[in-house]
């Protein structure tokens, strides 16, 4: 039986180094063989040199495909539609997998007899982390999960973060009948929208599919420094909330049909309250207000988006 493992890449040739290096060290589950994919979505730099170079150093086959519509949902489809195996897994290109990594998602996968299955993945900084990261709890924004060390198997009223995209495998016959990644959803270049991995995991939830977390199969999500600055959470709520209020109303319970006065109120009170804070020296509970507003004012983006879109 194959197995394939898919990773998208874009612009990111030295991470995508340490990546493939770890996923040449995998532990393939008994009698089955591994495939890698590499998905290159239309980088400039060295990546497929560096693809090249790993094909020579692994003890797996590595197929490289080049995707040039901009978008990770783009490359990931393209990744569905190239591999062979019956079981997907996909991990970013700036993660690093357990060498367990595949055997316990295949595990878990034929254990339970489940469609789909994602892991936790934990965050390794390059250098120390700023301390508000932390005090805002900041961290499920750069992908951290971590559900407990037991199996859990998800149902209807499952979080849309119930699963993270950068740590999870299908079987390829359930993606068939569910159908693939949103393109209108999920990074595009530097365009940091969200969503794409929660509403297909939702919708495989909704469409009475297994979906269950393994705390055995991790990842490690490597940190940059340009992640852990204030721009890019304020980028993050922003396009985050305008993903989610982009996702079908079937499988979100966060979608409205239209934009509340609420929530246009509060958001404008929590912009005003968050430069009340700042004009006061009070940076902290400044800061907390604006990632406040950022979401909402996502919210509301997004709200009008999906109205634009039905006319």
């Amino acid at each position: 039986m194959l197995i394939s493992v898919v990773v998208c890449t874009y612009n990111r040739c030295e991470s995508l180094k340490e990546t493939l290096r770890a996923l040449a060290g995998q532990v393939p589950p008994v009698g089955n063989q591994l495939e890698i994919i590499i998905i290159d979505n239309n980088s400039t730099d060295a990546t497929q040199a560096v693809v090249s170079q790993a094909e020579n150093d692994s003890p797996y086959p590595i197929c490289y495909f080049f995707e040039p519509k901009q978008g990770v949902s783009h490359a990931r489809n393209m990744g569905i539609r190239m591999a062979g195996g019956e079981y997907i897994a996909f991990i970013d290109d700036d993660e690093t997998p357990d060498p367990q990594w595949v055997k316990e998602l295949h595990e878990a996968l034929i254990t339970y007899s489940a469609d789909c299955v994602g892991g936790p993945i934990h965050l390794k900084w390059y250098q120390a982390p700023p301390s508000w990261i932390l005090a805002h709890n900041l961290q499920p924004d750069l992908g951290f999960i971590d559900r407990g060390n037991g199996i859990i198997v998800a149902d209807k009223k499952a979080d849309e973060a119930f699963l993270n995209g950068g740590n999870i495998a299908y079987r390829k016959s359930s993606l068939n009948q569910v159908g693939l990644y949103r393109s209108d959803l999920g990074v595009s270049g530097k365009r940091l929208m969200r969503g794409e991995d929660s509403d297909l995991v939702q919708r495989f939830i909704q469409g009475g599919k297994k979906v269950l977390y393994t705390p055995k199969a991790i990842v490690y999500h490597r940190i940059l420094p340009d992640k852990i600055k204030r721009s890019y959470f304020r980028r993050i709520k922003f396009r985050g909330f305008w993903s989610l209020s982009l996702m079908s109303a079937s499988v979100t319970r966060h979608v409205s049909n239209g934009v509340p006065g609420w929530l246009v109120r509060e958001c404008f009170q929590n912009g005003f309250r968050a430069v009340s804070s700042y004009l006061r020296g009070m940076r902290e509970p400044g800061f907390r207000y604006e990632l406040i507003f950022w979401a909402q004012l996502g919210q509301v983006v997004g709200g009008v988006d999906r109205i634009c879109r039905r006319k």
